[in-house]
């Protein structure tokens, strides 16, 4: 049995990552695995295998951010492709919403090679307000019955898994220039790169952060610069932009797990770091194109038009005022446990000969 494991981002290397360690030297289970990084992200995907210890056997260059999503789709396609061809590949495990999730969906449904997609859990119900993932997984779902599908618990908090480079306490304010001590924080991890593709969206949010840190001096906005550069430029060309509205360098995923810790609230458009953020109990503010998805106590859903509007200045004033406990996310242990019993169970029930 010749299996391949596929991952792309950096939130889905930590979700493969520890379960293809853990297989590799699982008693009784013989597979030959490979493991592709696909080169959808950059520092910030070698943090998360640094942070793991993990050394894949392939890693593809990196995408260029300006990457149209058809564009991005189609190296992802070129890679698995390739990289099934040269390990003779049979089998297909993969995780996540993007390009490389249903790239490898498609290679399964095309060469009819089993395939199982580790699904994430999406706590804030982002995804179906979000065309393009939205879209992406429907094509994946489209690939059954050669794609498999095992739905994953809320992720856990991986600077507790034993032996991760990880764990300490960090001073946040030597990591990150401009950071207060004692300021609440409100966390900016937004990581599509096409918000501005139609019109100026991504210039308005930048505007919308401006301004609400200006009239909020006591607050730190603190934007992740390495998920999405393409913020980077809006926000350095403010007119006038707040000292406390700060853009951080790229941080090791331990230090980012400390400032997701810390804060007060999470604003993301992302499915897995709003898991992360919910997991450790804390406020996400969910970025989606369409409205709707849930508004409870940890998760308020907004659309782009509502930034720079009282609705989420509204949210980020609660989050700061009522600063709520922490959670206490998954064993990350006993988290590998469950989903490597769904991985051996793929293993042992798929129908189709591996020769």
């Amino acid at each position: 049995m010749r299996v391949l494991w596929i991952a792309g981002r950096r939130g889905e290397i930590l979700l493969l990552g520890p379960v293809f360690q853990r297989l590799a030297r699982a008693v009784g289970i013989k597979p030959t695995q490979w493991f592709l990084g696909t080169g959808e992200d950059g520092t910030a995907a070698f943090q998360a295998l640094d942070l793991i210890g993990l050394r894949p056997d392939e890693v593809g260059a990196l995408c260029h951010p300006a990457d149209q999503p058809a564009v991005r789709m189609t190296v992802m396609l070129e890679r698995i492709e390739t990289f099934m061809r040269q390990r003779k590949g049979q089998r297909l495990i993969f995780t996540g919403y993007g390009p490389t999730a249903a790239a490898a969906a498609l290679c399964c449904h095309a060469r009819g090679n089993p395939g199982l997609w580790l699904k994430p859990a999406d706590p804030a119900g982002l995804i179906p307000r979000l065309r393009w993932e939205a879209g992406l997984a429907r094509v994946i779902e489209a690939c059954v019955p050669a794609v498999s599908v095992v739905d994953l618990e809320p992720a856990p908090d991986w600077t507790k898994l034993a032996g991760v480079a990880g764990g300490e306490k960090y001073e946040l304010e030597k990591e990150i220039p401009g950071l207060r001590p004692g300021a609440p924080r409100i966390v900016w991890a937004v990581l599509r790169r096409d918000w501005g593709m139609f019109g100026d969206t991504a210039a308005k949010l930048a505007r919308a952060l401006g301004k609400a840190a200006g009239e909020r001096p006591e607050i730190d906005f603190v934007v992740l610069s390495n998920l999405n550069a393409t913020l980077e430029r809006p926000i350095a060309s403010l007119e006038k932009r707040p000292e406390n509205l700060i853009v951080t360098p790229p941080l090791p995923y331990p230090v980012y797990t400390d400032l997701m810790r810390g804060s007060a609230g999470v604003t993301t458009d992302s499915a897995l770091v709003a898991d992360e953020a919910m997991a450790l109990g804390r406020p996400v503010a969910a970025l989606g194109e369409t409205a709707g998805g849930m508004n409870a106590e940890k998760v308020r859903s907004f659309v782009s038009g509502d930034f720079g509007g009282e609705k989420w200045t509204d949210w980020v004033d609660e989050c700061a005022r009522n600063k709520k406990e922490l959670a206490m996310p998954a064993d990350p242990e006993q988290w590998i446990d469950r989903v490597q019993a769904g991985v051996v169970n793929w293993f042992k029930g798929s129908s189709v000969s591996d020769g």
